[in-house]
This record gives structure tokens, sequence and C-alpha cells, in this order.
């Protein structure tokens, strides 16, 4: 039997014509599905915006990264419970793969959808995608404060090992054994703020007293060339060896600064000269008369030590800048700590 017959039919059976027609039409469906895939618009993928949470009124740009961006898309933000739909201030494409967006700042607080149009088609939406938090009112000062009675100050007495230093010579026996001396104050007590007490000191003994003496510098002492120390006698000076007792304030400040104490603006530590005030001679207190004393040695206190006091205060005010997942860890019998 001939391949094609004298009437044009493929092995007797099939028109060759019509073969033909349906090799061409075969052939073309693989390439039209081919042009499809070459020529059409890929609908765009989001797989990440930065950041998520924004502040109202603030003036932000997320950053969108995805496949298939592309400008003249339209970018908004909604949510579908509250029926919000509000656009963005604009979507600028850096690249297929990144764009911006212009957060709208009467957006208002709380998680919204993040949604892309071509023109009025959705293409997409991603749930949830940026939180508005509310923006941060001006705080208020409190209201009232609820007065506590006053806590005394916490104090400490320390026994110090020192010399009283340029004491007058004819001044030098009022330095005993049972000797009350006080901080000198210029102000009334009353009227120091905050409040504290005056520090006290005791003498507990007294040793022999020795010759002042004063060391000068002659010379140029500011370059330190042909410079001469020069130890003097002070004839009407005398120094007396001593051991005192005194109170002071322990500093307030975390471990380990607890040890310091502090008798008005001195700190006790070795080297310190504190100023006491209060010799009496013929029982009449001179309160003008001052004297100085040198320490050497700082020794533990006889007593047990205090701790800083701590006090509680009720304050009525307003909390602020809250999310409204925030609000339910606030209630009656919460607890907080400084952050």
């Amino acid at each position: 039997v001939p391949v094609i017959d004298d009437r044009g039919r493929l092995f007797g059976k099939l028109n060759l014509i019509d073969v033909i027609t349906v090799a061409v039409v075969l052939g073309l469906i693989p390439l039209a599905y081919g042009a499809f895939l070459l020529f059409r618009v890929p609908i765009p993928i989001i797989t990440s915006i930065e950041p998520t949470q924004v502040r109202q009124g603030d003036v932000t740009t997320l950053k969108v990264t995805g496949t298939g961006l592309r400008p003249f898309l339209v970018a908004a933000f909604g949510n579908k419970q509250t029926a919000t739909h509000i656009e963005s201030n604009g979507f600028l494409v850096q690249s297929p793969t990144i764009a911006e967006v212009r957060m709208p700042e009467t957006l208002p607080p709380g998680n919204h959808d993040f949604v892309l149009y071509d023109q009025a088609m959705e293409l997409l939406r991603v749930s949830g995608a940026v939180t508005v938090i509310p923006a941060r009112v001006p705080s208020a000062p409190a209201r009232r404060i609820r007065p506590l009675p006053r806590i005394p100050t916490p104090l400490l007495q320390l026994r110090l090992v020192g010399e009283f230093i340029g004491v007058p010579r004819d001044d030098a026996e009022l330095i005993r054994v049972g000797l009350k001396l006080s901080e000198p104050v210029a102000e009334p007590v009353a009227e120091r703020w905050p409040p504290q007490p005056t520090m006290k000191a005791e003498v507990l003994s007294v040793g022999a007293t020795k010759d002042e003496l004063r060391r000068l510098r002659a010379g140029d002492a500011g370059s330190g060339i042909n410079a001469v120390t020069i130890t003097a006698h002070i004839p009407d000076e005398v120094r007396v060896p001593a051991v005192i007792r005194v109170s002071c304030v322990i500093n307030s400040n975390p471990a380990p600064l607890h040890s310091d104490c502090w008798f008005g603006d001195t700190v006790l530590a070795q080297t310190e000269t504190i100023v006491l005030a209060g010799l009496s001679k013929g029982g009449v207190v001179r309160w003008g008369n001052q004297v100085s004393f040198m320490i050497t040695e700082v020794l533990s206190s006889p007593g047990p030590t205090v701790s800083p006091s701590r006090v509680d205060i009720e304050v009525e005010g307003e909390f602020f800048g809250l999310t409204q997942d925030d609000l339910r860890f606030v209630e009656v019998g919460s607890k907080f700590e400084r952050w």
C-alpha cells in the first residue's frame, strides 16, 4: 500500500491536509504556553516587612522584601474586623525584590494587614503585618503623694584614731576624755533639707601633746628647680593624739560602697580631716572655737552595723503609653520593679 495514494490520503486512511493541520495545532500549544509564561505579570510575594512595630504619628518608612514587586502598585493598611482601610503615602520600588512603603501618620493604634492592589484588584494580603502603638503622651506629675511618718536617718558610730591639729597651746587642756563635740552647722538644723541630724563626737582617750610642725616649700615650687622643704615649729600650736567616737550617715549607694560613712560633707577615711566645734572653757561652750581632727585609722564599729533604711509611700497618678496588651498587667495587686 503506498504511503500517499492517488486521492491524497495517508496510508489510504487519513487525509494529508488534516494530518498537517493537526500537527501544526499540536505544535502551537507548547509555544502558546511558553509565551504565556514569558509575558505574564507575576503575582507579588512578600517574604518580610521591617519594622513590624511603629509608633502612631511617627514618619516611618517600611522596607518590603519579596519577589514580583513592580511600580504602580498601591499599598494600603487595613483591618477587616474594624473595617479600616488607609492607603500608604507611597510605594517606591527599588528592584523586583525590594520596595519602600511610607506609613500613613493617621493610622490608628492596633494590628493592621498589609495589602497590595493593582488598580482596584487585591493582589495579596499579609495579616497582622504591622502593629501601631499609641503615641507617648507628656508625663503628668503625680497629683497627690500621701505623706508617711519620717523615718530616722541611718546612722553609725565609728572610732577614729588620729590627732587634733592646729590646737592653740592654751586650749590643749580642753581636749580631755569625755569631751563632747559636734559638727559645725552654719544654718539651723530645722532649715536643712533634706533633713539631716547634727553629727556628734566624743573623746575616748587622749595622748601626750606634740609640737605643731609646718612644712614649707622654698624656691620655685612650680618647676621644682631649687625647691627646698623646710620644717618649722609653730610655737603657739600643738597636736593632741586622741581616739574619738563619732556618729556618721551611711552612704546610700549600692554595694560595695555601704561601708562609706559621712560626717557632714567629709567621708570618714584615712588621711581625711574633719572639723569639730563645741570646745568649752570654764563651763562656757565656745561654738566659734573649732578644731580639726586628722584621721590616721578608722576602727570598726563597736555596735551592730545599721543598713540603709527603706520607706514606702503611696502615690496617685496615671500609667501612660500602654498598649492594649499591656492593660492586662495593670490591676489591683500588681507589683512592678524599677526598670
